[in-house]
């Protein structure tokens, strides 16, 4: 079988593209080519959201994290080209059922065969990094692109109010359009208890999260977040919230989901302006990731797994 990818580089700067990258080598290993080149022949096309290449090939899948959905957007109108490709596809995979349901929601259900299938992540490539050396006892880690919606002041306000002894929180990620103020940044980031990362590489990261007691992640609407992924893969509890994809990736490891956000009816938000959530829950549940030793499961995001049944799929496709 040869399948054709967007990108198949270790050089990737985006989710997406690493994990392409990981399904790629991982499709190896079963002996499935995988290739980013347009100009052959495959018996697979897995296209990112769009077809955004024209590829000479059996069945093409697309494969959907979730929609625009912000009434603050022209969300019809940047919908509309995903709509098309996708019920131009033989197949769709969906990054989790939330995936599914939103984008049924806002695209249309789709009448071919269909999948829900998260990311993936190698546990072996953490396992052989060294942790970080922290000069505090306890850590936490959060890491994102941050926007508004990812509400950083919550994770920063939740972990102050946790008030745990000789601890620090780690912020990867950039911060030009998370949405804290100047004054903000300038309160939070001069404490030695808050970190600034920046943007940070993959060995680094995963020192870090070698490193932590636990990872936090309180995305209003996120559909499977690799970061996230990631922190499972070294087996570190997370935090987070109740709507979205991520709690399907908890429920099935372990960790921490708080009870603070009303349940979604998919309709259109300000996805930008979320609304508040009871810090209190988080403080409680930060806490509980030092007080009680969590065994977390990661076999249903090792990439190994998930290679396993993205080629499932591709040969009930075929």
């Amino acid at each position: 079988m040869k399948v054709f990818l967007p990108t198949v580089s270790s050089d990737s700067k985006t989710g997406k593209g690493l994990f392409c990258y990981r399904l790629s080598q991982e499709l190896l290993k079963m002996g499935i080519k995988a290739s980013d080149s347009t100009s052959g022949r495959y018996d697979i096309a897995l296209h990112v959201i769009r077809h955004k290449h024209k590829v000479n090939a059996k069945k093409h899948i697309v494969r959907l994290d979730g929609v625009y959905h912000d009434k603050m957007l022209d969300y019809r109108f940047r919908n509309k080209p995903i709509k098309r490709d996708l019920h131009l596809s033989d197949a769709v995979v969906y990054q989790s059922k939330f995936s599914r349901r939103i984008c049924n929601e806002y695209l249309g259900k789709f009448k071919g065969p269909a999948a829900v299938i998260s990311n993936g992540a190698d546990p072996n490539f953490y396992a052989d990094l060294q942790p970080k050396k922290l000069p505090h006892k306890v850590n936490f880690l959060a890491a994102s692109r941050w926007r508004p919606h990812k509400r950083l002041k919550d994770v920063i306000e939740s972990f102050l109010l946790a008030a745990i002894n000789d601890s620090c929180l780690y912020v990867a990620g950039d911060l030009e359009k998370c949405g804290l103020s100047k004054a903000d940044r300038r309160k939070y980031f001069k404490t030695e208890n808050i970190v600034h990362l920046g943007i940070v590489g993959q060995q680094k990261l995963g020192s870090y999260l070698k490193a932590i007691d636990g990872f936090i992640h309180l995305c209003w609407f996120d559909n499977c977040p690799n970061s996230v992924v990631e922190a499972i893969c070294t087996s570190k509890p997370v935090v987070t919230n109740n709507v979205g994809g991520t709690p399907e990736l908890i429920k099935k490891c372990g960790g921490y989901i708080c009870d603070i956000d009303s349940k979604y009816n998919l309709k259109p938000c300000n996805l930008y302006n979320p609304p508040p959530v009871d810090r209190r829950v988080i403080a409680d549940n930060i806490c509980k990731c030092i007080l009680n030793e969590m065994k977390i499961d990661n076999s249903h995001v090792d990439v190994m797994n998930i290679a396993k049944s993205y080629k499932d799929f591709f040969l009930g496709i075929l």
